[in-house]
C-alpha cells in the first residue's frame, strides 16, 4: 500500500507517495494540469515496477492534498514549480535517477532535468511547445467563475469530462480524472493554463529541453501520433527517442496501463 506523506518547510506542504526499492533506481512522477499524484497509480501498484524503482509520485503545490498558495504567494510558473520541487529534493536529500513528466509536468521536468541533473528525463505527452497547447488557451482566458461551475458539472456527467484524456471506460481511471479537477482550485487551474501558455510559446522551454545532457525519451499515444493536428519540432525525435502507446489517448498511463508500464519499464532498463 502505498502511504501518504507530508513534506512541510513551515510554508507550505508537499503531499507524496514513496513505493519499491530504495537502492533502486530513484524515478520521480511529475503530474499535469488539472491532475494529481494518482494519475500515477498504475505504476506505484506494479509489482514489475516497483521490484526495482524507487517510485515517488508528487502532488505539485495548488493540486491534491498539496498547499494551495494564493497567486500573491506562488505564480505557478513551471519554473517555480520546479524551484519548489527541487528544494523540496534536497531537503529529503534524493537525488532522482530518472525523472518523468506528463503533459505539464513535461516542461517542470525539463527545469528539474536541468537543476538536478538527472540521468534520464521521460516526457509524457508533453507540453513543450505552442503546437502542443490545447485546452490550455481556452481555460487561461476563461474566467474564474466559469470554471468554477464547470467543475461542478464534472459530478454530473464526468465521462463527458474524461473522454477528452480517455479512450476507454475505465471507471477507476475516470475517478481518478475527475476527482483530481474536483480538487484542483479554479483560481489555480486559470493560472496554471496562463504559465502552461506562457512557458509552451517561449523558445528557452524546448532550448533548455536540446541542452539537456540527460538521456531523454518521449512517450505519446497512438491517438496523438496519428492526429492531423499533431505538429512536433521537425527535430524532436533526433533530440528524445519516441515511444508509442497503442489505444490510448492524452492519459496514457491511465488509458492502457498495461503497455504503458511495460513501455516505461523497457526504456529505463535500456
Amino acid at each position: 500500500m502505498n502511504q501518504s506523506i507530508f513534506w512541510d518547510n513551515n510554508e507550505y506542504k508537499i503531499h507524496y507517495q514513496f513505493t519499491g526499492k530504495k537502492d533502486g533506481l530513484i524515478t520521480l512522477l511529475i503530474h499535469g494540469l488539472g491532475c494529481d499524484l494518482n494519475y500515477w497509480q498504475p505504476l506505484l501498484q506494479d509489482p514489475k515496477l516497483t521490484s526495482q524503482l524507487g517510485l515517488i509520485a508528487v502532488d505539485l503545490l495548488g493540486y491534491g492534498y498539496s498547499s494551495k498558495p494564493s497567486i500573491k504567494q506562488f505564480d505557478y510558473s513551471m519554473q517555480s514549480q520546479a524551484n519548489a520541487l527541487a528544494l523540496f529534493l534536497r531537503e529529503l536529500k534524493v537525488s532522482p535517477d530518472v525523472i518523468i513528466g506528463f503533459s505539464m509536468g513535461g516542461p517542470i521536468a525539463i527545469y528539474l532535468t536541468k537543476m538536478l541533473s538527472s540521468q534520464h528525463l521521460v516526457l509524457v505527452e508533453p507540453t513543450l511547445v505552442e503546437n502542443d497547447l490545447s485546452f490550455s488557451k481556452t481555460l487561461a482566458k476563461t474566467p474564474t467563475i466559469m470554471l468554477s461551475l464547470l467543475k461542478i458539472m464534472t459530478y454530473i456527467a464526468p465521462w463527458q469530462f474524461a473522454k477528452s484524456v480517455l479512450h476507454n471506460k475505465d471507471k477507476k481511471a475516470i475517478k481518478i480524472i475527475v476527482n483530481a479537477l474536483q480538487q484542483t482550485p479554479a483560481t489555480v487551474m486559470k493560472q496554471s493554463s496562463k504559465q502552461l501558455v506562457a512557458s509552451a510559446t517561449d523558445p528557452e522551454t524546448y532550448l533548455s529541453l536540446k541542452k539537456l545532457s540527460s538521456k531523454k525519451t518521449l512517450i505519446i499515444g497512438e491517438f496523438l501520433e496519428k492526429s492531423s493536428s499533431y505538429h512536433p519540432p521537425e527535430d524532436l525525435f533526433e533530440i528524445a527517442k519516441k515511444e508509442v502507446i497503442p489505444n490510448a489517448k492524452h492519459a496514457v498511463m491511465l488509458d492502457n496501463p498495461v503497455a504503458f508500464n511495460e513501455v516505461l519499464l523497457k526504456i529505463i532498463n535500456n
